[in-house]
């Protein structure tokens, strides 16, 4: 049989406690939201809907033409990876086909990423995550600050984890993914002046 409740626990919240329960979370997360200039939620679900696809396709497209030796892909690069269709290191024979230099694009990119991220969540993650120190609603702890305060370890984790697949894609992918990169870290600069 089911174990009984202890005599002095509560009673569960009836529907109508949990509807108004949940109806003051939507209220204070959009108080908290217009407080912090945050952008409406759905704009958060929208951008990456939109630009991780984008960002895959070439990517990919990008991938098969330096894997499959696509016309020019092989001397058309410049500085030290002259030779697009080349990886920083092979885990098959354990060989550095542009020698240690190889290594630079990969780490660059690597840094920016991280550079990106901690502007990003200094920007708005940390002015979030203290706003919800303790963040609790009639004494529970919600599932968003949990997410909110775990959120910035999962991103450096997985930058971090991502240098292994860095290391093995063709230059020609990591010039692709340079310039993403420039060009978001130059945009968060751009966004942080004054108007």
């Amino acid at each position: 049989s089911s174990n009984p409740s202890p005599p002095n626990a509560p009673p569960p919240p009836s529907v109508l406690e949990r509807m108004q329960r949940s109806q003051q979370l939507l209220i204070n997360f959009h108080t908290l939201r217009q407080k912090m200039d945050a952008p409406h939620p759905l704009w958060i679900v929208i951008n990456p809907f939109l630009q991780i696809p984008v960002f895959i396709l070439i990517s990919g497209a990008l991938n098969a033409m330096c894997r499959g030796h696509w016309p020019g892909m092989n001397r058309e690069g410049m500085l030290w990876f002259p030779d697009l269709t080349q990886t920083a290191y092979d885990w098959n024979t354990g060989e550095m086909p542009l020698g240690p230099l190889g290594f630079v694009l990969p780490f660059a990119i690597y840094a920016l990423t991280m550079t990106s991220l901690r502007i990003g969540i200094g920007a708005s993650g940390l002015r979030v995550m203290n706003a919800m120190k303790g963040d609790t609603l009639m004494g529970e702890q919600t599932a968003m600050g949990s997410l909110l305060r775990s959120l910035p370890t999962l991103l450096y984790i997985s930058t971090t984890l991502g240098l292994y697949f860095k290391v093995q894609m063709p230059h020609g992918v990591l010039e692709h993914w340079m310039t993403s990169a420039v060009f978001t870290l130059t945009l968060q600069g751009a966004m942080r002046q004054p108007a």
